[in-house]
């Protein structure tokens, strides 16, 4: 009787482990597909932007249109850029767009006097 309840026991226990402890591979991230889109009537802009990392990146100086794809595979991933330019002159247009896996997420366009566009995911 006692091998019996030991084989019993035996059963349950490895079975609630496979329940309790799935395979971790089976739940590997694999990121989302990200991509920043700038456009200025200029044809220059300072950009800003959240890398693949999460870091934020310093104001950069890109010829427009502009186009940046990375792969963020943080798991709280975050989502932004800004767009603007600095001539002081109220017919200035800048734009920006935010693609999330294949999904247009946000679209801004500013105008005025040092325009600035922000889209966020």
């Amino acid at each position: 009787m006692r091998a019996l309840r030991t084989s019993v026991v035996t059963a349950i226990v490895t079975a609630g482990a496979a329940f309790v402890m799935p395979n971790a591979h089976a739940y590997a991230y694999a990121g989302h597909r990200v991509t920043y889109e700038a456009w200025s009537a200029t044809g220059i802009a300072w950009v800003t932007y959240y890398d693949s990392d999460n870091n934020l990146t310093d104001f950069i100086t890109v010829p427009t249109p502009w186009k940046l794809t990375l792969i963020n595979d943080s798991v709280d991933p975050l989502y932004s850029m800004t767009v603007t330019n600095t001539y002081d002159d109220d017919s200035h247009k800048v734009s920006c767009r935010l693609t999330i896996d294949g999904v247009v997420t946000s679209t801004h366009t500013a105008t005025g006097n040092e325009p600035m566009a922000d889209c966020d995911g």
